[in-house]
């Protein structure tokens, strides 16, 4: 494991997991916590899953419209195992130093 050293003008890097097809109240708080945390220094990513078989979810659009980073993460459903390997590379480009999932 890297360890990266923080200094009080550093920024925590921030990895949040979601898997929804609208725009609920989670979704709607996750984006409401990233937009007020990048105000913080703290450089936010918010995964989406996007199941392949579907339409683009709505919340994919909201995240849009607010201009906050996100990055969608395709799924074929729930025995995709490969799903675990598209996550971990966008981990991994993105180092977080703190990864959520609702």
């Amino acid at each position: 494991m890297v360890e990266r050293e923080h200094s009080p003008e550093s920024v925590v890097r921030v990895a949040a997991l979601i898997h929804t097809r609208i725009v609920s109240g989670p979704g709607r708080q996750l984006a409401a916590i990233a937009d007020a945390l990048g105000k913080q220094r703290v450089d936010m990513l918010i995964i989406a899953l996007q199941r392949r078989t579907q339409p683009m979810s709505l919340y994919v659009d909201h995240l849009r419209a607010s201009g906050l980073r996100y990055e969608i993460v395709s799924e074929g459903g729930p025995l995709d195992l490969r799903l675990v390997a598209r996550v971990h590379r966008v981990l991994r480009d993105f180092r977080p130093d703190l990864v959520q999932r609702k």
